[in-house]
């Protein structure tokens, strides 16, 4: 089936219709109140144009190839034109714009930029078009801008974007197994080894992982978030403590009942060196407090005043949490 949602499926048959070139003026203006009755229209009209425009700069051959032959001719199209609405409608079905990636499309980016943090460091961003970004720790972020798109690649690290309203050019953020679309909202994204988590602040944002052939997807409102694994799997959309997520814009880290081992992944985000577990039992134990981000080794030597366990230093610079002797 042609689509992955009711609103997919009508982008792309408006995108079809459009590119047929044979539409009237009450279609045209069918069309226009159609982008404008939702967001969500918006960027699932976007992303068909970018499949659209990729697909009319394919030579004839690969066009038959993917296709399968020749198209027969339809009156008022001709054969060459018949033959892309075919590969159009093929290619639309099966990939949209997740499926080669938007920061890989054709054209060359008007803007383009790098930034990153080091272990311990944040920093703020301003982008040439007015949008922000707030970079997190150990953060590497590619940013290219092009006439129909905006572009983030987040290799790693965590950001918060701020992104200014663009109906013309939709802004997305390519992370591994996800790839995020707005037109303008603020929404925070973190990017692990292992999987990928969104959260949004204001406006609606898009999620979409996986393959072509088995995506999932999720609309965003304000005060929701998804996780997106290693394979592009994903839940429904989930309510998210937002003062806790973004608390390290603001330089601090929030714990509410979490496990120690979740605190020291989290800690060695920021640590130059690594600390460690002794075992398994320590990582069990459970913590509630929030911390000055601006001093993550003051963190650590913290830990044994608010939990029953010793710091043990170690000659290569990390430490190790034990339980402090006779703890049950």
């Amino acid at each position: 089936m042609i689509g992955d949602s009711p609103v997919a499926a009508e982008a792309i048959r408006w995108s079809a219709r459009l590119h047929a070139g044979d539409m009237s003026a009450a279609e045209h203006a069918e069309l226009l109140a159609w982008r404008r009755a939702h967001p969500e229209h918006e960027i699932e009209f976007q992303a068909q144009q970018m499949l659209s425009r990729a697909v009319q700069a394919m030579p004839d051959d690969a066009i038959r190839r993917l296709y399968g032959g020749e198209l027969p001719e339809r009156p008022r199209l001709g054969r060459r034109r018949a033959l892309r609405a075919g590969a159009l409608l093929l290619c639309a079905g099966a990939a949209g714009a997740a499926a080669w990636g938007v920061g890989r499309g054709p054209g060359r980016p008007a803007y383009a930029a790098q930034w990153s943090t080091r272990k311990g460091e944040r920093r703020s961003v301003s982008l040439s078009e007015g949008s922000v970004l707030e970079l997190n720790t150990d953060t590497q972020a590619d940013v290219a801008f092009f006439d129909d798109r905006r572009v983030v690649t987040l290799t790693r690290g965590e950001v918060l974007f701020d992104i200014r309203p663009d109906a013309a050019r939709p802004f997305f953020v390519e992370a591994g197994p996800a790839t995020v679309q707005v037109t303008g909202a603020r929404f925070n994204v973190r990017r692990t080894a292992q999987d990928v988590h969104v959260a949004v602040e204001q406006g609606v944002v898009e999620v979409r992982g996986g393959p072509w052939w088995h995506r999932s997807r999720n609309v965003l409102n304000a005060g929701q978030g998804t996780l997106v694994d290693a394979d592009g799997r994903q839940p429904g959309p989930q309510a998210v403590n937002l003062s806790a997520e973004l608390a390290w814009v603001n330089g601090r880290l929030v714990f509410r009942n979490a496990s120690l081992a979740t605190v020291v992944d989290e800690l060695n985000r920021y640590l130059a060196q690594p600390l460690r577990l002794a075992n398994d039992r320590v990582g069990r134990l459970r913590l509630t407090a929030s911390f000055k981000l601006d001093d993550p080794a003051g963190i650590v030597e913290a830990l044994p005043g608010v939990l029953p366990v010793v710091l043990r230093r170690l000659q290569d610079g990390g430490a190790v949490l034990d339980l402090k002797p006779g703890s049950a």
